[in-house]
């Protein structure tokens, strides 16, 4: 599927195919609407070298002779490498970057597919486009500092539109927790899969390490297990982590000690400087979403113009004001909006909309139906069989009473 794309949404490495002016418009194709099909056999495959823990959303920009612009879109979720199914064709190098980067914060060299290429679905039907990002080093022992013995989570935090939510500078969600212990705290974050109440109680005193807990995500209505404290206990697929802390490494937590937390169920948000503007997507969806929210002015709370869109900026289902609360209803979602001082046009907050509503598996209903339908086919051979068994009896003492008459 082909889309408008502006030239002002990106912020070009370099370029080697059509000449076209900021603003202009250009057909563009998303990798992932591609597709291998008789029409489209050949293979694009873009990589992009970006040191681990990066966490934002890039894409590469290739272009074929008749203009139209193809978008392999990169992520830590990808590995950070997708492949384009194009026509045959010459195709050309265009650009990479990050995705909404409208400051040219990140740039990147071009590594391996600088000339022009062709494909014909046969011979040539297969090429390598690299790339790597400008300051690789430095953003890797930016990583790897963070990641220190100390602490691996950022010290800076910012408030959010979402009451009782913070943000880190690399996006990631802290939510305000309460506790009745003397000795230790806990910090719960990431975006969790539902609205939980959670209850976490001590059930076996020690250090952080050694002592036990219980957890609960219904405020103790009903516990989901129980297991050893730790700094960082990854909840899995209920999309958290908690990390229990003491102020000395020798406190020890007491039996009855609880913690407890309302998380709301969100959505992780690809954003570029959280800390000054951010945008939080609150909700469990009941459907998948490609979630692209662009910043239209540069304006504060009330006044800045924006858009939304579900599938990546293909279609634009949206255009708005933010509210001056920053909080905006849309399908199921609730978005919250927060800045400091003023939102930058050209800003871009990606999400990702997957829901986590279990899809029903109809085998056991499929079973449970055979099962009464065998039942009550059985029930009605086993009715027929009676019935002429029963007249098989009347026909024989019909029979006995008519010879009985005719030897009297």
């Amino acid at each position: 599927m082909a889309v408008l794309v502006s030239l002002l949404y990106f912020t070009p490495l370099t370029a080697t195919a059509v000449e076209l002016d900021e603003g202009d418009e250009v057909e563009a194709v998303m990798s992932y609407d591609t597709s291998k099909t008789d029409e489209t056999p050949n293979q694009i495959e873009g990589v992009c070298q970006i040191p681990e823990g990066f966490g934002l959303n890039a894409y590469i920009e290739i272009a074929d002779a008749e203009g139209t612009h193809y978008y392999i879109s990169v992520s830590q979720e990808n590995g950070y490498s997708d492949r384009a199914y194009v026509k045959n064709g010459t195709y050309s190098f265009v650009s990479a970057g990050v995705y909404g980067d409208n400051t040219g914060k990140y740039a990147f060299d071009l590594v391996q597919g600088e000339d022009d290429f062709t494909l014909d679905g046969e011979n040539n039907s297969f090429f390598c486009i690299k790339v790597k990002i400008t300051n690789y080093d430095e953003i890797k022992a930016q990583i790897e500092e963070n990641k220190g013995e100390e602490k691996p989570k950022v010290l800076e935090y910012a408030p959010t539109g979402l009451k009782g939510v913070t943000i880190d500078s690399t996006g990631v969600l802290y939510y305000e927790t309460k506790a009745t212990s003397s000795k230790g705290t806990i910090e719960i974050y990431g975006n969790a899969t539902n609205d939980y109440k959670v209850y976490v109680e001590i059930i076996e005193k020690g250090v952080v390490g050694e002592a036990k807990f219980k957890l609960s995500l219904d405020g103790g209505k009903t516990f989901i297990g129980d297991d050893t404290t730790s700094e960082e206990f990854d909840l899995g697929s209920y999309g958290i982590t908690i990390g229990f802390k003491t102020e000395v490494d020798t406190d020890e937590l007491q039996v009855g000690d609880t913690f407890t937390a309302d998380v709301p169920a969100t959505n992780y948000v690809s954003q570029l400087n959280p800390l000054e503007s951010n945008v939080v997507v609150a909700g469990a969806s009941k459907e998948d979403y490609q979630l692209m929210i662009d910043i239209l002015s540069s304006e504060t709370l009330g006044k800045a113009k924006f858009s939304i869109s579900t599938d990546s900026g293909k279609i634009i289902d949206v255009t708005d004001t933010i509210p001056e609360d920053g909080i905006y209803k849309y399908k199921d979602l609730i978005i919250y909006f927060y800045t400091s001082d003023v939102f930058s046009k050209g800003d871009q907050y990606m999400s990702s909309v997957e829901t986590h509503i279990e899809k029903s598996s109809y085998l056991g209903i499929i079973i449970i139906i055979a099962v009464l339908v065998a039942g009550f086919i059985a029930f009605l051979v086993f009715l027929l069989m009676h019935a002429e068994k029963k007249t098989d009896y009347v026909i024989q003492v019909w029979n006995e009473k008519q010879m009985s008459e005719v030897y009297r």
